[in-house]
């Protein structure tokens, strides 16, 4: 048969159409890597705020690698420390001691933990000085409560406690022991720093650990004090026979002076008996301007999130319960790859990686709720930076948490290679397509049922008042009042029972009937992130125990 030129010419183009349009893609399982241009079977992947500001772990904060040990009353880097407190202690002293430094010193790779550092007649030092220390591991770290002419600064530091003012951090961690983490007084800023472990020694004394507490000092007003992405892992574990505990993620109580110009902003706790106390012991020592902004609080807490007896001059914006795993340090190791994934929940959860290898799944166990460990456990045994190793050399990864099929979410994105990566829309739609779906329903009154979506959209549907509830009857979605973020209960409709939604501490948003005539006792009274809702004149409720302290009733 004979072929014409034309055809030889249409068969080459064709060749090399399909050649230029391959290179750089990768397709896997419905993975499409595309390094020229989108199409419209395609969807772009894109940053999480978590890439932007990584999650702190073990990994990526504290002192790392050989370190020079610092002895009693040594001279480190042409510094003079002395021996003070009977031999006790460390201390670095600018007044009577090195009085010829100013501007700025720095100690870098040193072991400083063999005896607590202490900082002595700062408030007499006419020069300014900031004192810079860059991966050092200390015990006990204590400058002036009063801000000073002498200021510190740590990277990738690790300490037992600190105790001071004037002093900002940056990847640090701080734990590892039955004493508080942190105790700040005056212009303290902690960025991207890990507060974890706290309990796990053995005390003989009765000591209630905080990773941060702030009480305030006589003649000193607490403030200007900020903590950015931040992380306390503080579950309520104590070996045998140890008189210490967990009392809070974040300790904000006022025992010896006011506090001002205070906050929390992205921030990840997990822990204590509740996680956030916020309150002063007395009106003498007023609060102002306290905010938390951007917090997820996880399961570990024994008693709840929030503190009741919360201050009105506290604020909280966007704080909500931990509903998704999260993948904090990604690295390249030996042609793997590794990440680190912490599950804060209390239900197990499926960690799904896409990358251009392929797809890899993983089931990362239930963060024990607060209250519900064991002498036995130990904080390693927890599902916190549990490492996870892909043996591929891949050149991006997506993480999502897939606990439910179908409504997965974005938790993480790596790309080394530089070029843009899409999905297919077929893959998009599998990761996404069944939010919708309901994972339980049933009845909940003689007249009413309910549903509840993978979407965490609880919706009740009838006539009616549901039926009330009470420690020993549980309500029917009680297994499922974790995943619970919205409730919609529509027309029809007429009363809200005893204890309805007590335990739902992740619910954000409500949504209820114009008729709505009654809500019974603390039927929304463990919504502490419910920030308002809007009520009828004519509905009636208990403004004590309706709903929790920080939720705003708004009548309409």
């Amino acid at each position: 048969m004979k072929i014409t030129k034309k055809i030889w010419l249409l068969r080459i183009c064709t060749v090399l159409y399909t050649a230029i349009f391959c290179i750089g893609c990768v397709a896997t399982d419905g993975v499409l890597q595309d390094v020229y241009a989108s199409s419209a079977n395609t969807v772009l992947v894109k940053k999480t705020k978590a890439d932007k500001n990584v999650i702190p772990d073990k990994y990526n904060t504290g002192a790392k690698g050989n370190l020079k040990k610092v002895k009693l009353g040594a001279v480190v880097g042409g510094i003079q420390f002395t021996a003070a407190s009977g031999n006790t202690k460390n201390s670095l002293d600018f007044y009577y001691n090195n009085k010829q430094v100013k501007g700025k010193i720095i100690f870098k790779d040193y072991d400083f933990s063999e005896y607590p550092v202490v900082c002595y007649n700062s408030q007499k030092v006419e020069q300014k000085i900031n004192v810079t220390f860059i991966n050092c591991k200390f015990s006990y770290f204590a400058t002036d409560r009063a801000c000073t002419n002498v200021s510190y600064e740590f990277q990738k530091c690790t300490f037992k406690n600190f105790g001071g003012s004037n002093a900002s951090f940056d990847r640090c961690k701080f734990g590892g022991s039955y004493n508080d983490g942190l105790n700040p007084f005056q212009k303290i800023n902690v960025k991207n720093s890990f507060f974890c472990d706290l309990g796990s020694v053995k005390s003989d004394k009765v000591i209630h650990s905080d990773g941060t507490q702030i009480y305030g000092w006589k003649g000193i007003t607490a403030k200007d004090i900020l903590y950015k992405n931040c992380r306390f892992e503080i579950p309520q574990i104590a070996p045998k026979g140890s008189k210490a505990g967990v009392n809070a993620c974040i300790m904000l109580q006022l025992e010896y002076s006011g506090a001002e110009s205070i906050k929390f902003e992205d921030c990840i706790l997990n822990g204590g008996g509740y996680s956030i106390y916020a309150h002063s012991i007395s009106k003498k020592y007023p609060l102002k301007n306290i905010e938390f902004k951007n917090i997820q609080v996880g399961g570990a807490k024994t008693y709840g999130s929030i503190y009741p007896d919360v201050s009105s001059a506290v604020t909280f914006e966007n704080a909500k319960e931990t509903s998704t795993l999260y993948v904090g340090s990604v690295w390249k190791e030996k042609g793997k790859v590794h990440l680190s994934v912490t599950n804060d929940s209390c239900r197990k959860r499926k960690l799904l990686v896409i990358t251009d290898q392929g797809k890899y799944s993983y089931t990362i166990p239930a963060c024990p709720k607060g209250g519900q460990t064991d002498i036995s456990q130990t904080y390693a045994d927890m599902p916190f930076d549990q490492k996870i190793v892909i043996p591929q050399k891949c050149k991006y990864i997506i993480c999502y948490d897939n606990t439910f099929s179908g409504a997965a979410e974005q938790i993480r994105f790596v790309n080394w290679q530089g070029k843009k990566v899409y999905l297919s829309q077929k893959e998009n739609k599998n990761l996404y397509s069944k939010k919708n779906e309901n994972i339980t329903s049933g009845k909940c009154g003689e007249k009413i049922r309910y549903t509840l979506s993978k979407a965490g959209v609880l919706t009740l549907r009838g006539k009616g008042e549901t039926y009330s509830y009470h420690s020993n009857k549980k309500t029917p979605w009680h297994k499922y009042s974790d995943l619970i973020k919205i409730v919609k209960v529509e027309k029809g409709i007429t009363g809200l029972g005893n204890q309805l939604f007590k335990e739902c501490g992740a619910i954000q948003q409500v949504s209820l009937p114009k008729k709505l005539q009654n809500i019974g006792d603390r039927t929304f009274y463990g919504a502490v992130f419910l920030k308002r809702v809007e009520l009828q004149k004519k509905t009636k409720y208990n403004k004590s125990t309706s709903f929790s302290g920080k939720t705003i009733v708004i009548r309409k």
